[in-house]
């Protein structure tokens, strides 16, 4: 389940969503799988995905891979 959710959740950041809140929830969900991947997938995969994801996430604007940039430290 979380393999498909992660795809999802990009797909609508790139897209827009229709409010900040939703926003927001998005991107901690794109969080939570991305935690969730590192901790699961096999080692090879995994520096895979955080590669793919830390392109993403610095398109997106976020200070790291964890923290969107609307989030505060």
């Amino acid at each position: 389940m979380k393999r498909k959710l992660f795809p999802v959740a990009a797909l609508a950041r790139e897209l827009g969503l229709p409010s900040e809140k939703i926003s927001r929830d998005n991107d901690n969900q794109l969080v939570y799988c991305y935690d969730r991947f590192q901790e699961t997938l096999p080692a090879a995969e995994s520096k895979a995905f955080a590669a793919a994801h830390s392109g993403w996430t610095k398109k997106w604007g976020w200070r790291d891979a964890r923290t969107p940039a609307w989030k505060k430290e």
